[in-house]
């Protein structure tokens, strides 16, 4: 996965303002802050399954920050983009390991038992929760596990 597929999940640069190419660009973008609505292009990423905005804003920081973001049109912090790239990183590998778009998506928001029966999307709000998606997809694409 490339900053650009990134950056494509998060609405691309009709969404960013920016080119967002390189690895280095996609720090920068999300060091200045992400705009709300590359959240917002996330979240639509996930229109076909049942998770929930309220979850999706989990992931991210407090319910009641994001909705005056929203209302106010500003841009997310340097934490809470962090953490919306972090979702979209991993959403960008689950379609690499998984190889279908909708699948991958099916893949992080139900139960498996890989993770003790949780959901992987319920361990991306932490660091280590992601890298342990992460590893479960890696051994999803070299056959290890279904």
């Amino acid at each position: 996965m490339t900053a650009t597929t990134i950056a494509h999940l998060l609405g691309g640069r009709s969404v960013l303002k920016r080119n967002v190419r390189t690895d280095s660009e996609l720090i920068a973008a999300v060091r200045d802050g992400l705009p709300f609505l590359a959240l917002r292009h996330l979240f639509d990423e996930f229109a076909s399954t049942d998770l929930a905005v309220q979850e999706m804003y989990a992931l991210v920081g407090s319910l009641r920050t994001l909705q005056r973001k929203q209302a106010a049109r500003t841009r997310l912090t340097a934490a809470e983009s962090d953490r919306v790239a972090r979702v979209a990183r991993v959403l960008a590998r689950a379609e690499e390991a998984i190889g279908d778009k909708a699948r991958a998506r099916l893949w992080l928001t139900e139960p498996t038992a890989a993770l003790g029966g949780r959901r992987p999307v319920e361990l991306l709000d932490s660091d280590l929760g992601t890298g342990q998606v992460e590893r479960v997809l890696g051994r999803i694409e070299y056959g290890v596990y279904e």
